[in-house]
């Protein structure tokens, strides 16, 4: 005789744990809100120690960098905190449903079943309609030269670079939604709060999906892939350059195990509302012996209204001022086609995107701009954590003490009639995860510019570090 699940017992635990997710996040962001503004403001103290005593500037600097890296490493310890708080938290709800599952098979055997030694069983445990998730990611910048506008001298500057609350309802039925919120306060921008996904999805009996709301283009691999689960702290400036971001529209999506296929009309939330046309292919080789293969193309048609166009590019450094250039001029249209390929095992991860763009001008003058980068990553010292391939997407499965490895070239073409800028960056970045939840990231920047650029002064590389936790 199967147990029967008390499916009160289970709601109330699970408003529970989303009561706690909630207030955890509001905690932690009013926690990282406060620790950044007092990051931005230079201790009046300092300032009034410093010009009493006369120092000079170099001694200034070196306590002030002290003191910001005294206050990054307090916000690290504040995440390491939620992370062994959160795992706490979830190891008491597993124990409570182990005794819970346990107790209700010795209840629905009746007398005869005094062994409650046995591993419980999950059959009849109703499935998660709602759940909460998000995450906190905190940047610290530091560059040479070859980063600033109008400055030859280096800068630090620490932000956050993304948080993000998010609400998925999958009640039983074709009927799902999902809603998220972000926050950011980021160097050289104003404090923002915006809706990131906000969509109802449809799903038919024979796989296909219709999606209504604002959502991802489908464009891209590494855009496609989610912003705690890529390689790097920053995506390649090939995809930030070339790839649609986030906006309101209207997608048909079929998803399988060897292939997906997605195409959508789109419209930007801008003066007067660029509207496209956008799709994508892939199709996977699943091979768990020898490593999954990935294949992909995307498209992209976009009406840009005779409105003024420039690609503006920060090198993969986000704090950066835009450095990387294109001409600007009064647009057309844009087409864009990006190549994508990938192979993924156990434990080594590689893929390489191509794009191509071409931009009519409002005189019907074509400028033509491209970009590649190929990238690669290794885990290296636990032997279960692994690299997934699943449904199109690339995902790591991670346990606590894991080291990953990575590097990556990039270059980027966006001169044309001998007009604009063309770089190349070499990435090389070592992650440690603490835990599932907890993840540190450190990246190093190599730049190299030719063609048209904002600043004389072509030094110095860049350096940036990450503190990210998930929930």
């Amino acid at each position: 005789m199967q147990p029967k699940y008390k499916h009160k017992h289970w709601l109330k635990r699970q408003r529970t744990k989303n009561r706690r997710a909630l207030y955890s996040f509001k905690t932690l962001i009013l926690n990282t809100i406060e620790l950044s503004n007092l990051i931005k403001m230079k201790p009046s103290l300092i300032d009034k120690t410093l010009t009493h005593l006369n120092y000079s500037a170099w001694a200034y600097n070196v306590l002030w960098v002290n003191v910001l890296w005294v206050k990054l490493l307090a916000f690290i310890l504040i995440l390491q905190f939620y992370a062994f708080g959160a795992n706490a938290q979830e190891t008491n709800i597993q124990e409570t449903n182990i005794q819970e599952s346990r107790a209700q098979e010795v209840s629905a055997q009746g007398n005869n079943a005094q062994d409650i030694s046995a591993p419980p069983t999950d059959q009849g445990t109703p499935k998660r309609w709602f759940k909460v998730g998000g995450y906190v990611m905190l940047d610290y910048d530091q560059y040479g030269a070859f980063y600033n506008k109008d400055d030859s001298q280096s800068e630090d500057h620490l932000e956050i670079r993304r948080s993000k609350l998010g609400f998925k309802f999958t009640p039983a039925g074709p009927v799902s939604a999902e809603l998220e919120f972000t926050y950011h306060n980021e160097y050289q921008q104003d404090e923002e709060y915006e809706v990131a996904d906000a969509y109802i999805n449809y799903k038919s009996s024979n796989d296909w999906n219709v999606r209504l709301g604002k959502m991802k283009e489908p464009f891209g691999l590494e855009r496609q892939t989610g912003s705690t689960s890529i390689t790097s702290i920053e995506r390649s400036m090939v995809t930030t350059a070339f790839s649609p971001g986030r906006n309101l529209g209207a997608m048909l999506k079929l998803t399988q195990p060897h292939y997906s296929v997605a195409i959508g009309v789109f419209e930007e939330d801008e003066a007067q509302s660029p509207q496209a046309i956008t799709s994508r292919m892939t199709y996977g080789f699943i091979n768990p012996q020898q490593g999954h293969k990935h294949i992909g193309i995307s498209l992209s048609f976009r009406d840009l209204k005779d409105q003024e166009f420039q690609i503006k590019e920060r090198g993969e450094s986000n704090s950066a001022d835009n450095i990387i250039r294109s001409a600007k001029f009064d647009a057309q249209s844009q087409e864009t086609i990006q190549l994508e390929a990938a192979w993924i095992t156990r434990k080594i991860r590689l893929q390489s995107e191509f794009t191509l763009s071409s931009v009519k001008q409002t005189n019907d003058e074509e400028w033509l701009y491209s970009g590649f980068y190929i990238q690669g990553s290794y885990l290296v010292n636990k032997d279960d954590s692994i690299y997934r391939y699943k449904n199109s997407k690339i995902k790591p499965k991670i346990k606590k003490g894991t080291w990953e490895l990575v590097a990556r070239y990039s270059g980027l073409d966006l001169q044309d009639n001998d007009i604009g800028s063309e770089a190349s960056i070499i990435m090389l970045g070592m992650h440690y995860y603490v835990n599932k939840q907890f993840k540190v990231m450190a990246n190093i920047l190599l730049p190299d510019i030719s063609g048209n650029t904002v600043d004389d002064d072509q030094s110095g590389n860049g350096l940036s570090l990450r503190a990210q936790y998930v929930f």
